[in-house]
């Protein structure tokens, strides 16, 4: 490790609370397309102009090429990085994930790689999402180190109009943030459905019953084409 900081020629600044920055990388025996990639959010710790140490939950090989989506925050836009792993080893006290040492590849700067079209296929959140999600009331208030596990545990989803998100009664075992559009919540009792109010973006539904084990206590319906992750 002192061998690798001895080397940089700028220092590293160190991150914190961590940023939150989107890893592209090749399965094993990919052949170099976008379909062989897959994507995570991932932790950064420190940043330079030549690389940044970052945690990851998977094991990255010496001298994999990576690609990395990151926030400049000069440009005041996500920009992307093509880097090397330089080395990984396992974080000591949480042994599920790894933290790995990026150097980049500054000489190519025309990086294409179909990023979109793989996290949209994969029902990932975009940065854009990111962005959003940190911004709704829960979420900006939880610590820096579980926004990327949340982030990589979300799928993103588009419900039509009529489409029940939530039906009341059922096991609760999951939580929504609506981006867009709005949806009604009615309770039924005896076979009547009363609708009691209305949710738009921002708004996060079934966090209650997921928090409490109890079963959800209302239906909820679409009533517009909906955005939403969960």
């Amino acid at each position: 490790m002192n061998l690798n900081q001895d080397r940089r020629k700028s220092p590293r600044k160190p991150l914190e609370p961590p940023e939150v920055g989107l890893m592209f990388f090749e399965h094993e025996g990919g052949a170099g397309s976008g379909q062989d990639h897959v994507a995570e959010y991932v932790d950064l710790y420190n940043r330079s102009k030549e690389g940044m140490l970052l945690r990851t939950t998977r094991h990255l090989k010496a001298q994999a090429p990576v690609y990395l989506n990151v926030y400049d925050a000069w440009a005041k836009a996500w920009v992307m990085i093509k880097g090397e792993v330089r080395w990984s080893e396992r974080v000591p006290d949480k042994v599920s994930y790894w933290r790995a040492g990026i150097f980049f590849n500054n000489e190519e700067t025309n990086v294409e790689i179909p990023w979109e079209d793989i996290l949209f296929s994969n029902g990932m959140p975009f940065p854009s999402d990111y962005e959003f999600f940190r911004k709704t009331k829960m979420l900006r208030f939880i610590s820096g180190d579980v926004v990327s596990p949340l982030l990589n545990a979300i799928t993103r989803v588009v419900a039509k109009p009529g489409d029940r998100l939530i039906a009341q009664g059922e096991e609760g075992n999951k939580f929504y943030v609506i981006q867009d559009g709005s949806c009604t919540i009615s309770v039924e009792k005896s076979g009547v459905i009363t609708p009691i109010c209305r949710r738009g973006p921002g708004d996060i539904l079934g966090e209650m019953s997921l928090l409490t084990g109890k079963p959800t206590s209302a239906h909820v319906d679409a009533e517009t084409r909906m955005v939403r992750g969960g």
